[in-house]
């Protein structure tokens, strides 16, 4: 994910008039003269000799080829002094020491090649979802990204969908589903509440789905119940006769919540309270980062360097955020908004910074959740997702978005063609409050 650090809202809020299909809004973005750069079978990207760039790299070109029905090749070449940059027909990929590593992005593109550069692998996936984003078709269905510059950073660093999964985790093909909808909308972390025994992720899963979505910038967070006390992060005991979970790794079953943890980096301990101690304990030994969710009335402390507490958003949005529990040994505070309750209109009322009133430098993030078992089918997760989920990223990635409503409804309105590029069920929409168009 990218920092953590929460940076002043954007001055230009509407900065990104110039690709009006974009969600999130770009912080600037100004058309050029000229034509736009067309894909053929001769496009390249290219990228530097890095294991990290040529990772970003492939996922561009697998990108570009499924929006533009053509090969689309990949090239390994130095960059620095003295490196050329191709001539034409090149989508050129750079790392550079100017820009913060915070997911900032600069993108340049006209008729003979798209320049992105960035500081950080997670700056070059952010530039490929706002190019996924501009990509309009041309003459005989040639896929086009538009002449134009983009500058851009996430105001904010940890930009979260939260799900509880306990019932049972969605199979592979549908979180894959899942984790390329959160980078298109440039979403960073997958927050997933696990049970362990007996319907946690096989080991093997779990490994595939924290690559797969490292890959795109996303850092999967788990969280996970023991079957009987329902705290989370509690290891349970696994039946008699069979392997206890985290030892059954080797044979493809379930992972303990360490070991879930450690692959991402991440874990969340829980909700604050007696059992938060051991709980924090087991993850710091494992050389995890640990996540805390706040309970009203309970202080979650002392907690170890580096950990974050979530505090909930209650109903209505626009509400101020009490932060007096949040301990000031916390490394930043992310607001949790219920996603259930949240028509993308009572989203765009919400500011997380102004919420948090003379406290916005401690918040660092917002999740979105999902309460209640998350449907395991494609269908149901679209249909209890969308079109909230896209507004909640926008105003995540820059909260000055709820000065212009009307133009996030008119983002709102260009999504679902993109949806259903990513084999999303769109139609799972229908009856329901068109996106980019006032519910009745």
């Amino acid at each position: 994910m990218t920092g953590t650090a929460a940076g002043a809202a954007s001055a230009a809020g509407g900065g990104g008039a110039g690709a009006p299909g974009v969600l999130p809004v770009p912080a600037m973005v100004r058309p050029l003269a000229g034509a736009g750069f067309a894909l053929s079978s001769a496009t390249r990207v290219v990228v530097a000799d890095d294991p990290g760039t040529v990772a970003v790299g492939t996922l561009w070109a697998g990108a570009l080829v499924a929006a533009g029905g053509r090969d689309v090749g990949l090239d390994v070449a130095g960059h620095g002094p003295g490196s050329r940059v191709p001539a034409a027909g090149a989508v050129v990929l750079e790392l550079v020491d100017d820009l913060p590593a915070d997911g900032s992005y600069r993108l340049v593109t006209d008729a003979r090649r798209v320049r992105v550069a960035a500081a950080s692998r997670d700056g070059l996936v952010h530039a490929l979802a706002t190019v996924r984003q501009l990509l309009r078709r041309g003459p005989a269905g040639t896929a086009v990204v538009p002449a134009v510059e983009v500058e851009d950073r996430p105001v904010l660093g940890w930009r979260a969908l939260a799900l509880d999964v306990r019932a049972g985790v969605p199979d592979l093909a549908t979180m894959q589903h899942l984790v390329e909808l959160l980078a298109l909308h440039k979403l960073d972390v997958l927050h997933l509440r696990l049970a362990v025994w007996p319907r946690g992720p096989a080991a093997g899963e779990w490994a595939t789905l924290v690559a797969l979505a490292d890959a795109r910038g996303i850092s999967v967070l788990p969280e996970v119940d023991g079957p009987d006390d329902g705290a989370a992060s509690g290891r349970p005991a696994a039946p008699a006769g069979t392997d206890a979970p985290g030892d059954d790794a080797r044979h493809g079953g379930p992972a303990g919540p360490e070991a879930l943890a450690a692959a991402g980096g991440w874990g969340h301990a829980g909700e604050s309270g007696p059992g938060l101690a051991p709980r924090l304990h087991r993850l710091a030994a494992a050389g995890v980062e640990p996540v805390v969710r706040a309970v009203p009335g309970v202080v979650p402390g002392p907690l170890p360097p580096g950990a974050l507490v979530e505090v909930p958003v209650g109903p209505g949005f626009s509400a101020a955020v009490d932060l007096a529990a949040v301990p000031a040994d916390a490394a930043g505070v992310l607001l949790r908004v219920p996603l259930d309750r949240a028509r993308w209109e009572d989203l765009l009322a919400f500011d997380p910074l102004a919420a948090a009133g003379a406290a916005a430098d401690r918040v660092v993030g917002v999740v979105g959740a999902l309460p209640g078992p998350a449907p395991r089918d494609l269908h149901g997760l679209t249909a209890a997702l969308l079109p909230a989920l896209p507004v909640l990223a926008a105003l995540a990635w820059d909260p000055a978005v709820v000065r212009d409503p009307e133009g996030v409804r008119r983002r709102l309105a260009a999504q679902p063609p993109l949806w259903r590029r990513l084999g999303l069920p769109v139609a799972a929409l229908v009856g329901r409050a068109e996106p980019g168009r006032p519910a009745r």
